[in-house]
């Protein structure tokens, strides 16, 4: 909405306001406050604008406040009075940081994984690497005693003996 919409907004509502009557007012009331569907429909905007619009906002909620104080709206619940808190400003980064937490979230929890990975391999590479020395040694002494054999051979070869 443009500003000179805003503003044409809300000229319409200050004309609107001025030309009712406290009558007017009682038969709009909804849930202790004015019925904001009908302003829509007398001032020609869209709902947005009257949720969005400060000027509209402002003085819809200062008519209230006159109407509260002649007793033709009901005066606000301490639960209502908490939530008149103005309306929270859009904030363009939050998408990001929401964007950038969950991207972080997955992030942290591959990592956790990864290092659950990473503690397996080297759980089976210390294996593997025992059972190679295992299989190392026991190669070194197959070789020792093909070297005892391989020689024995030969001794029985010089002295005429073959093994059958």
């Amino acid at each position: 909405m443009s500003q000179a919409q805003g503003l044409k907004y809300a000229q319409a509502l200050e004309v609107w306001l001025a030309t009712q009557s406290n009558d007017d007012f009682k038969r709009i009331i909804y849930r202790g406050k004015l019925n904001r569907n009908e302003i829509v429909k007398a001032i020609g905007c869209g709902q947005s604008a009257v949720k969005t619009n400060q000027k509209l906002i402002d003085l819809i909620k200062a008519k209230e406040d006159v109407l509260r104080e002649e007793n033709i709206l009901p005066p606000l619940t301490p639960k209502a009075q908490l939530n008149s808190d103005p309306i929270e400003k859009y904030d363009p980064q939050e998408t990001k940081r929401m964007r950038d937490n969950q991207r972080s979230s997955v992030l942290e929890q591959s990592t956790v994984e990864l290092k659950v990975q990473l503690e397996d391999c080297i759980l089976r590479n210390d294996k593997l690497k025992d059972d190679n020395r295992t299989l190392q040694q026991e190669v070194n002494s197959l070789k020792r005693q093909l070297t005892r054999f391989h020689e024995m051979s030969e001794a029985m070869n010089d002295i005429g003996l073959l093994p059958r």
